[in-house]
């Protein structure tokens, strides 16, 4: 007859099936520091091409030729991002968190969905700050647990910095002259892109508590 299993034994096993995101967190890191420095880049192609009307065309080849560049910038610290957000999930089902309405599929899978990657990452992202912030009562669930403004601020500067990237790379790539609108993306991009990505690192760290 086997042994009955002690609550030891169950925690021990319960630890092995969760996932360390240490290592993932800090290639994250690593790329938004790249994504920060590849847009101030672009910001800094914008202004020239603002400040010198003659170096419009060589700027926009030289733009064109670091598409590839760009796109890797911005696409890698997302999909890192949202596999942070799914493991993080995971790892508090695993846990025995109840009551979650998103799956750790879609918790990634959300990133990537037209229309409702506007929304959806965000709710994932403040369920699982619930989840992982520490009872202030505990006679109530996870689910009345407050979620910190800034956590609003991050996702908001997040899709500013991507829009004014699709700016410059419009201005940059359209056969007119650049455009004030272009002025005020190559100012704020980067600004927005240092905000979010120092707001996604505080908040990959939370999640690895999840």
């Amino acid at each position: 007859m086997l042994a009955p299993r002690t609550t030891g034994q169950i925690a021990a096993r319960t630890v092995k099936r969760t996932t360390n995101l240490g290592p993932l967190a800090a290639c994250l890191s690593l790329g938004l520091i790249g994504w920060i420095i590849v847009s101030a880049l672009v910001a800094a192609n914008a202004a020239s091409a603002l400040g010198d009307p003659t170096q419009v065309s060589s700027l926009r080849v030289f733009h064109g030729q670091t598409t590839t560049l760009r796109f890797a910038a911005i696409f890698v610290p997302y999909l890192l991002l949202a596999l942070c957000v799914a493991m993080a999930n995971h790892n508090a089902r695993t846990r025995g968190v109840t009551g979650m309405k998103h799956k750790p599929f879609w918790a990634f899978a959300d990133f990537f969905v037209p229309l409702a990657n506007l929304f959806l990452p965000l709710a994932v992202v403040r369920e699982l700050w619930r989840v992982s912030a520490p009872p202030t009562d505990p006679r109530l669930g996870w689910q009345h647990e407050s979620v910190p403004a800034w956590i609003n601020l991050w996702w908001v500067a997040l899709l500013a910095s991507v829009i004014l990237s699709k700016v410059i790379d419009r201005g940059l790539t359209n056969p007119t002259e650049p455009s004030t609108a272009m002025l005020y993306a190559a100012v704020g991009f980067p600004l927005l892109a240092a905000l979010s990505a120092g707001l996604t690192i505080q908040l990959v760290r939370r999640l690895a508590r999840a």
